[in-house]
């Protein structure tokens, strides 16, 4: 069983109300939710995604145990490392968690058992990706930052063949966390502001951790938001802004001087 989360920030001007709701039609058609839980973290979304998130629930319980689904409501932005964190709380012994950005649509039935099944047979995968098309991470490429290596994952007779390519950091759009991995490391961390590279930073607590990160190969993925807007102008800006505190808590967490495991309900 795993905990997938999902976070919402959607506003009439950035109009991702229906990314959202494409996202939310994927996970429908793709994931058993009889075995799977779902949290949605709506950082004060406009009136558009409250109705849908309403009609969802409805339609949601139709299908599925309505246990199965938790919204969890802010009045304001929270970000999405903090958003994505608060439904971690509600993790069980064991239970593996997935952050999956709402602006991806994805087509393979049962992604999240063979994420889990790859786990299950590579337990020092920390964490486990889908790969978006875009991204130029490969066995090919000749750049040592962006050079991948596929691996066959143990196989017995009868069983499903699974392969996975192990890199350096695994672009954050739909993520699994080994439960043993988030045992050592706790939740998401924010560095400031609503963007705070928590994927990229997670990637290295997970490496200092003892464990691997990879993409789940052969489940390709379509990234619903093409860019080019000033939603997307206002995110490239802020990571611009910074990646010089980004920079300094890799080099805290490599040295010693940040704990790798962090809580933001343990310091409050």
């Amino acid at each position: 069983m795993a905990l997938l989360s999902m976070c919402c920030y959607d506003t009439i001007e950035n109009n991702r109300s229906r990314y959202t709701a494409e996202t939310i039609d994927s996970l429908l058609e793709t994931v058993n939710f009889n075995k799977h839980r779902l949290f949605i973290i709506d950082n004060g979304s406009c009136s558009d995604t409250k109705e849908l998130l309403n009609y969802f629930e409805k339609k949601f319980e139709k299908i599925f145990p309505s246990e199965n689904l938790t919204i969890i409501e802010s009045e304001v932005n929270q970000g999405t490392a903090n958003g994505i964190s608060m439904a971690w709380q509600y993790r069980k012994e064991g239970e593996n968690c997935i952050k999956i950005d709402n602006d991806v649509t994805i087509r393979h039935e049962g992604w999240v058992d063979d994420m889990e099944e790859c786990i299950s047979r590579m337990p020092k995968i920390g964490i486990i990706c889908l790969k978006r098309k875009e991204l130029t991470q490969s066995t090919f490429n000749p750049n040592p930052i962006y050079k991948t290596e596929l691996i066959e994952l143990p196989h017995e007779i009868g069983q499903k063949w699974l392969f996975i390519e192990k890199v350096r950091s695994c672009f954050g759009t739909v993520q699994m966390y080994n439960s043993k991995l988030l045992d050592k490391i706790g939740y998401l961390y924010q560095m400031g502001g609503i963007y705070g590279f928590d994927d990229s930073l997670s990637d290295v607590r997970s490496e200092l951790a003892g464990f691997i990160n990879c993409f789940l190969i052969g489940y390709e993925i379509t990234h619903l938001d093409e860019g080019g807007d000033e939603y997307t102008k206002e995110k490239s800006d802020y990571a611009a802004k910074m990646m010089p505190f980004f920079q300094d808590t890799v080099n805290g967490y490599r040295n010693g001087t940040i704990p790798i495991y962090y809580s933001p309900f343990e310091q409050k």
